[in-house]
C-alpha cells in the first residue's frame, strides 16, 4: 500500500509504517556494519571512485553494494555481505555495471540527498525502499556521532520517480529538529522509554519504529487522536481511560493547550522527554 497521509490512523496505514520502519532499521544497520567492515579492510587506503552505497537482499542476509562511477557508468566496486557472524568483503576487479534497477535505486538516493529541505544534523544516513508503482522511497535520517543522544526529529521521506532522476515529493516525518539526551542526571536511573509529541499525522510514522529499534526503547507517541506505544516493530494504541502513566497525562496537557491544532512553531513538537525507570 501507499505511505499513509496526514491524520490517517487506520490499521493498514499503521501496520505499513511499522513494517517499513523495521525495514529501514535493518537496512541502516546493515549499511553501518558494512561501512565499518570496508573501512577496516581498506585501512589507510581510500578509493577515490566511491560515491555511496545501496543495500540489497541476498537470501537471509543484506549486502551493501558500494558504488563507483566510471566512464562506463555506475559500477559495483565492493560488496559487503553482512551476516550474524560478521561479514565478508568482496572487491570487484574489474567492477561490474549495476543492474538497471540498482542504478535507478542509487540515482534515487543521490537525487533525494540533493532535495533535503533543511538540515538538522551534519550527518545524514540514507535508506532506499520500494514504493508504489515502481517509485522509490528514500529516507534521509538525521544522525549523530554523540553517544546517548537520540535524534528524534529532522528525518524525511523523499519519493522519487522510477528512473531515480526526478523527486516527486518530500515529506517531513517530524515538525522540526529534535535531539534528546539519553544520559540520566546524576543519581537518576537510565531511561526506560521516550515520549514524543507528533502533530503531522494521527498515528506513528516509520521513523518512530526505526528509533525504537535503534535505541532499544519503547516510545509513547502523542497524536491528536490519542496515545500510541511503539515498542520495536509493534505499534499499539493506548487506552488512556484505563491506562495510567506519564504519557497519558502529557497527552491531556498537550491537548488542553491546543498542541495538535495550533501553530506548528509553538514548540509543541518539542515536547519529548525520557521516562525514568521509576515511572509507570
Amino acid at each position: 500500500m501507499s505511505a499513509p497521509g496526514p491524520s490517517s490512523p487506520d490499521p493498514e496505514a499503521t501496520a505499513w509504517a511499522a513494517e517499513t520502519g523495521r525495514l529501514i532499521y535493518e537496512k541502516d544497520l546493515a549499511a553501518a556494519r558494512a561501512t565499518d567492515l570496508l573501512l577496516s579492510r581498506l585501512g589507510s587506503e581510500r578509493d577515490a571512485r566511491l560515491r555511496g552505497w545501496i543495500t540489497v537482499r541476498s537470501g537471509e542476509h543484506w549486502i551493501a553494494r558500494f558504488v563507483g562511477e566510471t566512464a562506463e557508468g555506475l559500477v559495483a566496486l565492493y560488496d559487503v555481505a553482512v551476516t550474524p557472524a560478521g561479514g565478508d568483503v568482496t572487491r570487484h576487479d574489474p567492477p561490474p555495471a549495476l543492474s538497471e534497477r540498482e542504478a535507478s535505486m542509487f540515482r534515487a538516493r543521490q537525487a533525494a540527498a540533493e532535495a533535503l529541505p533543511y538540515y538538522c544534523s551534519e550527518d545524514y544516513n540514507t535508506v532506499v525502499v520500494d514504493g508504489e508503482n515502481g517509485h522509490w522511497l528514500v529516507y534521509l535520517l538525521a544522525a549523530t556521532r554523540t553517544p546517548n543522544l537520540a535524534v528524534a526529529g529532522g528525518h524525511f521521506r523523499i519519493e522519487v520517480a522510477p528512473t531515480g532522476e526526478e523527486v516527486v515529493a518530500a515529506y517531513p516525518l517530524s515538525d522540526g529538529c529534535l535531539e534528546m539526551s539519553l544520559e540520566p542526571p546524576p543519581g537518576a536511573l537510565m531511561p526506560t522509554g521516550l515520549v514524543l509529541t507528533h502533530t503531522l499525522s494521527g498515528a506513528p510514522v516509520e521513523t518512530h519504529t526505526y528509533l525504537s529499534l535503534l535505541h532499544d526503547l519503547p516510545i509513547h507517541v502523542l497524536t491528536e487522536g490519542g496515545v500510541w506505544e511503539v515498542d520495536g516493530a509493534t505499534t499499539e494504541p493506548v487506552d488512556c481511560s484505563t491506562a495510567s502513566g506519564d504519557a497519558c497525562s502529557r497527552w491531556v496537557a498537550a491537548r488542553d493547550r491546543g498542541a495538535f491544532g495550533g501553530d506548528p512553531d509553538d514548540g509543541a513538537a518539542g515536547v519529548a522527554e525520557p521516562r525514568t525507570g521509576d515511572e509507570g
